[in-house]
């Protein structure tokens, strides 16, 4: 994933994820396979920041903006292994 992305609902860039792996891997992987075993997904993961987007035209326009979900960085990395 490109780490020049802007952060997530938890304000965690993928830059700070991608240089803490080797502090957060075995904890990354306990969640992980904890969420296989118990076959759950955490909540928290679950809650995206929803975004609202100009497309184009008159930004007092509802209709002209579509919306975006972010989501925390690492639910994308579980929801993969998943």
């Amino acid at each position: 994933m490109p780490s020049d992305k802007a952060p997530r609902i938890d304000k965690i860039s993928k830059r700070v994820n991608k240089h803490s792996v080797p502090a957060i891997l075995p904890s990354v992987t306990c969640m992980i396979n904890e969420s296989l075993a118990s076959n759950t997904f955490p909540m928290q993961w679950k809650t995206p920041e929803v975004i609202p987007v100009l497309e184009e035209g008159d930004h007092e326009k509802p209709n002209n903006y579509h919306s975006i979900s972010l989501l925390p960085v690492l639910q994308k990395y579980v929801s993969v292994s998943l």
